[in-house]
């Protein structure tokens, strides 16, 4: 708790509350409950020639390593995630609290009413270049990114103006739209230069690739439901989306596999060697363990 305090208001780990400082100090709080085990007499029987096992209390040979791995191992696990925040915080360029202002889609929208409303006619020309640029790039972010694979549906180019009909909902061209469905090909569209994309097809017809104009493809949106559609296996080290910049969501990366590899593994492994004879489900140990398998 004290160390959280001092986390939390110390005006030199400005900025570092959120998912990051609050992982530390759950793995502060775990490591000073795990300290206990140094006191364990399945630890300190060997180690002051005791006998653990029965007979126990008897005289027995002094073998003082299994005290000392312990200790070594709370030591790293404890520095490490003390370091952590302070690490955190030494390497960010830019603290979290005062972040530089970026301008969005929405700022040149609301300039250029401005600046249309005032006829400057210059000002409101530049004003639309940069709308169209910011919007571009919000498509592009929200779509998962300039190299990101949509599941599509491609339209027969001779087909495109009856095939976008059926966005619309209308019943009128039902027997267009199906005759451009029996020949439209699934695939995966990535974007390429302007408004086209470069689409590879999975029905193994040929072409198997080809650049696309964007009007004649259709979102599938069935694909993403599958188990093993386009893009499943990506993302999986992003972390989480940082309000800051990148630096945030890759150190939050980089301090889980720190508390995978030199806390919650470890802990786990001596927890189940020392308590796994006298373990019982309503023992607090019991949650611990569950802390140390639930990786965050």
């Amino acid at each position: 708790l004290a160390l959280k305090w001092v986390y939390d208001y110390n005006p030199m780990l400005a900025g570092t509350v959120g998912d990051f400082i609050n992982g530390a100090t759950i793995d502060i709080l775990d490591a000073t409950i795990f300290s206990t085990y140094l006191l364990h007499e399945k630890v300190l029987y060997p180690k002051y020639g005791i006998q653990y096992t029965d007979p126990k209390g008897m005289a027995a040979e002094e073998n003082d390593t299994l005290y000392f791995y312990l200790l070594w191992t709370w030591i790293i696990a404890m520095s490490s995630a003390v370091l952590s925040p302070v690490i955190f915080t030494l390497c960010r360029s830019v603290d979290a609290d005062t972040p530089s202002a970026v301008r969005t889609y929405q700022h040149a929208v609301r300039e250029l009413m401005e600046s249309t409303r005032m006829l400057h006619h210059d000002q409101s020309h530049h004003l639309v270049d940069e709308a169209m640029k910011l919007q571009l790039e919000q498509y592009i972010s929200e779509s998962g990114g300039k190299k990101a694979a949509h599941p599509v549906t491609v339209l027969p180019e001779a087909g495109t103006e009856e095939g976008l009909s059926l966005m619309d909902g209308s019943l009128a061209q039902a027997h267009m739209q199906m005759q451009v469905l029996l020949n439209a090909r699934s695939g995966v569209a990535r974007r390429g230069h302007g408004s086209s994309y470069k689409v590879k097809y999975s029905d193994r017809q040929e072409p198997r690739e080809e650049i696309v104009d964007i009007t004649r493809l259709v979102p599938d949106v069935s694909e993403p439901s599958r188990t093993c559609g386009p893009g499943c296996f990506s993302g999986w080290c992003h972390g989480t989306k940082s309000q800051h910049d990148r630096f945030e969501a890759r150190a939050q990366v980089l301090d889980s596999l720190r508390s995978l590899f030199f806390l919650e593994l470890p802990f786990l492994a001596w927890r189940v060697y020392i308590e796994l004879a006298t373990l019982t489900v309503d023992s607090w140990t019991v949650i611990v363990i569950a802390k140390n398998v639930v990786w965050r």
